[in-house]
């Protein structure tokens, strides 16, 4: 212990070193789980894909409560190591998925599928330092063949396009803080 409080400079023996998983939960973490929230409050009605449709394999049947989904986001957010602005990117993704009509809707028994999908999406794009599936699907719970599947499948409903402009990101990030 001693060692990593001078390492990262800490002069003071009464400053401890967090665990990294222990859940970092910000306002950033709060407001996108509110967001996804209305996401899924917005329509009642949960329309099921044709099971064995490739879209099927987004809903798994489990709900997730905001203060679950807060702990289980500010987990990742540790264990990524990545900023807080791949949040509101993931976000970006699921609308862009959306908009693209395949039957991907957030909805309370998929939110915590989808927005990992899309979060882990995000950090492999956004960021320097990118570790393997292997590493993503240990940390989020996700098999690591399910982790690959629906990758692919929510990679390719936004058109395999992954930057969000500043415009976007101020836009979506605007409705988030809203």
């Amino acid at each position: 212990m001693e060692v990593l409080r001078m390492a990262f400079g800490f002069a003071d023996s009464s400053v401890t070193y967090e665990p990294k998983d222990e859940p970092r939960i910000t306002p950033v973490v709060s407001a996108v789980v509110e967001y996804l929230s209305s996401m899924c409050a917005r329509d009642g009605s949960v329309v099921l894909p044709d099971e064995g449709s490739r879209e099927y394999e987004f809903y798994v049947f489990e709900s997730i409560t905001e203060e679950e989904m807060m702990e289980y986001l500010g987990k990742l957010l540790n264990v990524y190591s990545c900023s807080e602005s791949e949040l509101i990117m993931a976000l970006a993704y699921l609308h862009r998925s959306e908009q693209a009509n395949l039957g991907l809707k957030v909805n309370l028994f998929n939110v915590k599928l989808l927005f990992t999908i899309a979060f882990t999406l995000a950090v492999k794009f956004n960021e320097d330092l990118v570790y393997s599936n292997g590493y993503y699907s240990q940390q989020s719970g996700l098999p690591l063949d399910v982790l690959n599947r629906l990758e692919l499948c929510l990679f390719e409903s936004v058109g395999y396009h992954l930057n969000v402009t500043p415009e976007e990101f101020e836009q979506l990030q605007s409705c988030v803080f809203a």
